[in-house]
């Protein structure tokens, strides 16, 4: 400064020119990993050219269009040796989507965000089994008897909870209420399932289905329908052929009676037609120790 006679002494003094930290490189959880319901999330380390002491701030939110819960903030993460990780404080919520995001700061400016869409991840703190299928055909023994022998099950799709999880399906099909002589078809992805190999004629059957996720947990329908497959013979659906088939064949036959359901029933001799030697058939095996009914068109 000068007073016009004379000059101070000079003060001296020195800036810099600050640049901006990098972004920090995501570690873990990303690409849809599954975590607990508090993870850790790691980021490597920013590097700053003037080598300044860096901080983090980490940003986590749910991946839905209502914004709830609330995102979860955390400021100033000191940093670690090569890697910076933050806990996240509150439980998140159970099978659902976040994402996180994160920025340094070295003193003066920040860095820009993470990508918020590459770091992803669920929750599965607790696995879960799938929903349990309900069995719906064949139906229980109350209705008609099965008549296609290679016939299809059908069951209530099964859903699982946990995130990213699949579900296939188990079918068995027994002769037996306790399913000791049964048929098992496995690793069915949907529903329904035709048979491949024919049902037996004249039979009880009971049926189940088990569903499994790809943790190996299962859920088993509750209830285990069983049906009968139809009898040559068995007008009236008893699941025999006995007196009162023999009067309803009678009574279609000479006074005008219903038709059996179905009529294929009354071909006793399976000659592919109904009439009076199908009658004759049936007399003759019920009291004169006759062939049983067989079935089949010659």
């Amino acid at each position: 400064m000068n007073n016009g006679v004379a000059w101070s002494d000079w003060y001296e003094t020195s800036f810099r020119m600050n640049s901006l930290p990098s972004v920090p490189v995501p570690l873990h959880p990303i690409d849809d990993v599954q975590t607990d319901n508090q993870p850790w999330l790691w980021v490597q380390n920013s590097t700053d050219a003037e080598g300044d002491a860096l901080t983090y701030d980490f940003f986590c939110c749910v991946d839905t269009t209502f914004g709830e819960p609330d995102p979860i903030y955390e400021y100033d993460v000191a940093e670690g040796t090569d890697s910076t990780g933050w806990q996240v404080k509150e439980p998140l919520d159970e099978n659902k989507r976040y994402w996180w995001m994160v920025r340094s700061y070295d003193g003066y400016e920040y860095s820009d965000w993470t990508d918020l869409f590459t770091t992803t991840f669920f929750v599965n703190g607790t696995l879960e089994p799938p929903t349990a299928p309900q069995a719906q055909y064949p139906p229980d023994t109350s209705g008609l008897p099965v008549f296609d022998m290679l016939t299809y099950f059908y069951w209530s799709p099964s859903s699982d909870p946990d995130p990213l999880d699949t579900v296939r399906y188990k079918l068995e099909v027994s002769i037996d209420p306790g399913f000791t002589f049964v048929n098992t078809i496995d690793s069915l992805t949907s529903t329904p399932y035709t048979l491949t190999d024919s049902l037996a004629f004249s039979t009880h059957y009971w049926w189940r289905v088990t569903a499994f996720d790809n943790t190996g947990m299962f859920t088993m329908s509750p209830n285990t329908p069983d049906f009968w497959t139809w009898t040559l013979g068995d007008l009236d659906h008893s699941h025999a052929v006995d007196i009162s088939d023999l009067v309803m064949l009678v009574d279609y036959m000479f006074n005008s009676g219903p038709p059996p359901y179905r009529l294929f029933l009354a071909d006793i001799d399976g000659s592919c037609s109904v009439d009076i030697s199908d009658l004759v058939y049936l007399v003759d095996y019920m009291f004169l120790g006759g062939p049983a009914p067989s079935v089949g068109c010659e």
